[in-house]
């Protein structure tokens, strides 16, 4: 099972790699909290076509110095070459002042490097103790970024992806950890879903979202002091993570 870093510069394009749950990332060491689907099938269709998840965010957010990061985000991956479609948001004071704030990359790092990378910054974030759902989806062949209670947050890009897992995390830099969510108020993923592209047979425009398979040894904790309680993930489809 492997995972993607969200990277802020196309600079840093050049340095993507995959990422496996024991493995650095070469930019930065980026740590991850959160979990990753099994594999799905590309042939003879492409399974899956949207990644979704409402998260509640924490009644603080982490304070992150220039240099510092966290995201928490949803994302259909293909695991076999790193190309990506990602949503959600970020506080990362080398980027923007606005603690935290929404963005949306897309990114197929089997081109040249730079060459297919796409990240739209927002001028907003969500506030404390807020509910939204994050959503990644393919229609007629652009991929799209949504956030609920808003339009589409990105008109979309019709870069080449074929994912083959979605993955749901709250990621951070390994040499100054700053995570979501502490032992009081946690960062809560519910509602994990999936799309396949299948509908409604009685209305086409109602989509047929899913629960994505996560197996236990999916569910990533590469912290220090920090918990991820999946416990009701079986029953609701909902996990909690924090740092102490």
């Amino acid at each position: 099972m492997k995972k993607m870093l969200h990277i802020h510069t196309i600079l840093a394009f050049a340095l993507l790699l995959m990422l496996s749950p024991t493995s650095a990332f070469a930019y930065g060491n980026s740590i991850f909290l959160g979990g990753t689907s099994s594999n799905y099938s590309t042939s003879p269709i492409q399974y899956v076509q949207g990644a979704r998840a409402t998260i509640t965010t924490p009644s603080t957010f982490p304070y992150a110095i220039s240099g510092q990061m966290s995201t928490v985000w949803v994302a259909v991956v293909n695991s076999s070459n790193g190309a990506l479609a990602q949503m959600g948001f970020a506080s990362e004071p080398s980027v923007t002042s606005v603690n935290p704030h929404y963005f949306f990359v897309v990114v197929n790092p089997a081109n040249p490097p730079g060459s297919q990378y796409s990240e739209i910054t927002g001028l907003t974030g969500p506030s404390t103790s807020s509910t939204q759902t994050f959503s990644v989806v393919k229609e007629s062949g652009t991929w799209k970024g949504y956030r609920s209670g808003s339009t589409v947050f990105f008109a979309g890009t019709s870069v080449t992806i074929s994912p083959n897992s979605t993955q749901y995390y709250n990621e951070t830099y390994d040499d100054s950890p700053v995570w979501f969510g502490t032992s009081s108020s946690k960062l809560k993923f519910a509602n994990v879903q999936y799309w396949d592209g299948s509908a409604s047979a009685s209305d086409t425009s109602k989509w047929i979202w899913k629960k994505p398979n996560i197996p236990s040894s999916n569910f990533i904790n590469e912290g220090t002091g920090t918990s991820i309680d999946t416990s009701s993930w079986s029953s609701d489809s909902t996990w909690y993570s924090w740092r102490y």
